[in-house]
């Protein structure tokens, strides 16, 4: 089975539905306020309100900048309403009870995004809301309080957060957070400020599976944490083994025990139910415990939880404007989507960079396909991989029917590689010389290669290394996307341009010379990092972190203080029943 991102409707992160409403400010200008008032004086001057409440009244609160998050977007949406109070009523004394539970259960279930509710003064704003005979100065603290965090998780939830730090990917794919002054702008303008804020959520079953199973795992259910490490003291632990750990391994899988067969044995049965195992986490299917397989089993429930909230952090800063046909790669997972109408047209494996030349993570644009590619070698291969060949024989790229040139076009002139000293080549020197394979089936590229224009060098295509794509592994390129199926993924990009037959690909790769066919229509390509999706029952499927980034995600966000996790003995956020579930989530 070919694991893939999609369920019975729809392609998954939620890919079709990764959008959401955004907030945005109301189409007037503002006043700017002057840059020295004291923070919070037009709330203090409020001739309608707080009449009564005087500078040193705040004070008492002791709310200072430092204790805000966003002293500054608060001080100036205060100045630009004139001070005005927008979680009471017409009176300090009367709260709005209902729009004050409803904004901070929104902040206490944050943490079921994978975000962090201490962040958004939840402990304290609780004390607050619930004070029976709160005085003024609770008052006050409660709306400057409930205005920061709101506006922090609006704009925390709206975008990429910058406790994300530079691992989520390039800034083309990248959807910028609304500001907090923006935030709380338009929530001034609504009667239902948590309804309006749950709109920045994304959209999609993928994000609704990821919430789901965080919620269900902090919870404990099925943890297996006190049977962990299993350890079988073996590279290979294959059927018919005997070990301690298999007791362990029976329990994880949930098979009995075969009568008349002994307890530490590695029986048909387990050997069955792992096989499934892999299957869905998208390793070989083998029976045997390997490292990757012992590696996915000894995964605590942390683990788990931890790996959900860095993909949700992900869906979170990602773009969420789609198009309605587009091609998607996803670098864990090793595979490639084709979608067309909101529906897979077709999946298939990939081969994607080495770890310490990895594909990079983007979006550009399809403009059409390459029949009879050449391949001109890039910079850092030719210094890293030819160079060393050439050393030796000066003679090893004309063996690949790779020739050497120097300048361009009518230009051109062929170099001779013997008449080059290698040994002192400098990467300066190197960048002057044009390594260029001929077309044909010895070529790097194969017959096809899509056309993407993009910095990084990177493309969709043909190899001829098809062996490749039987493995488990398939990080094995130098960065570029090798496909399983390239004359599918051409037929794709050229079947809406009009006119076209694959007759006529057929009659040009038979020429034998590179031809560029452009479409009329480009249509977008993402390129993106996910370590978990779902299978085509949309059941969620952990997978590899294969290039460290979750590793690197994770510690930027656990030095901001960016997530937390729900501690069931001691955080009653763990505790929420199947009934207590966001109804958003159920």
């Amino acid at each position: 089975m070919i694991l893939q991102f999609i369920n019975t409707k729809h392609v998954i992160f939620g890919l079709t539905l990764w959008g959401s409403i955004a907030i945005t400010q109301p189409a007037f200008s503002y006043q700017q306020g002057s840059s020295d008032t004291g923070i919070f004086d037009k709330l203090l001057n409020n001739r309608l309100y707080l009449k009564s409440i005087t500078a040193e009244m705040i004070d008492e609160t002791s709310l200072t900048e430092e204790s805000l998050l966003n002293p500054q977007a608060l001080k100036q949406f205060y100045e630009n309403n004139q001070g005005a109070l927008q979680w009471n009523q017409t009176q300090i004394d009367v709260p709005v009870q209902d729009k004050l539970q409803s904004l901070h259960a929104l902040l206490e279930q944050s943490w079921t995004h994978g975000l962090n509710p201490e962040n958004y003064h939840t402990s304290r704003l609780k004390q607050l809301i619930n004070e029976p005979n709160p005085s003024i100065k609770d008052k006050i603290e409660l709306e400057l309080l409930m205005s920061d965090g709101i506006a922090q998780y609006g704009s925390d939830m709206s975008g990429k957060r910058e406790a994300s730090g530079p691992h989520i990917g390039d800034d083309n794919i990248l959807r910028q957070a609304q500001t907090p002054l923006s935030i709380l702008t338009s929530l001034s303008y609504t009667k239902d400020p948590a309804g309006l804020l749950k709109q920045l959520e994304p959209r999609g079953d993928f994000y609704t599976a990821l919430r789901t199973e965080l919620v269900k795992l902090s919870s404990n259910q099925n943890n297996y944490d006190y049977l962990l490490p299993l350890k079988f003291n073996r590279n290979l632990f294959e059927p018919g083994m005997q070990s301690n750990d298999v007791v362990g391994l029976r329990k994880i899988m949930g098979t009995s025990l075969p009568p008349g067969t002994a307890e530490r044995k590695y029986d048909t049965n387990l050997e069955a139910a792992v096989k499934a195992y892999q299957e869905h986490h998208n390793l070989l299917a083998d029976g045997v415990i390997g490292p990757k397989t012992l590696s996915m089993l000894n995964r605590s429930n942390k683990d788990k939880m931890e790996q959900i909230i860095a993909n949700m952090e992900r869906v979170r800063g990602m773009d969420r404007d789609l198009s309605d046909r587009y091609i998607l790669v996803n670098i864990p997972s090793q595979m490639l989507w084709a979608v067309d109408g909101g529906k897979v047209q077709h999946m298939m494996p990939v081969v994607v960079g080495l770890p310490h030349r990895q594909t990079r993570i983007f979006k550009t644009e399809v403009t059409g396909v390459r029949l009879n590619p050449t391949w001109t070698v890039p910079l850092k291969l030719k210094m890293e991989d030819m160079l060393p060949k050439l050393r030796q024989d000066a003679t090893a790229m004309e063996q690949k029917d790779i020739h050497l040139w120097s300048g361009y076009g009518r230009n051109a002139e062929k170099l001779d590689p013997q008449s080059i000293n290698w040994n002192t080549m400098s990467w300066r020197e190197m960048n002057t010389i044009r390594m260029v394979q001929s077309p044909g089936e010895h070529n790097a590229l194969g017959r096809f290669r899509v056309l993407m224009q993009n910095k990084h060098d990177i493309y969709l295509h043909d190899t001829n290394h098809k062996e490749l794509f039987a493995r488990e592994d398939r990080t094995l390129s130098s960065g570029c996307i090798r496909l399983s199926q390239p004359d599918v993924v051409a037929d794709f990009v050229l079947s809406s341009k009009r006119d076209w037959s694959k007759a006529k690909t057929t009659n040009i790769l038979e020429e034998g010379e590179m031809t560029d066919i452009s479409i009329d229509r480009p249509f977008p390509v993402y390129i993106v990092y996910q370590t978990i999706w779902q299978n085509e029952k949309g059941e969620l499927v952990y997978g590899p972190d294969v290039y460290k980034k979750d590793q690197k995600l994770l510690r930027s966000m656990a030095q901001h203080q960016a997530y937390k996790l729900p501690e069931r003995q001691l955080n009653e956020l763990a505790d929420i029943s199947e009934d207590q579930i966001p109804t958003a989530i159920r």
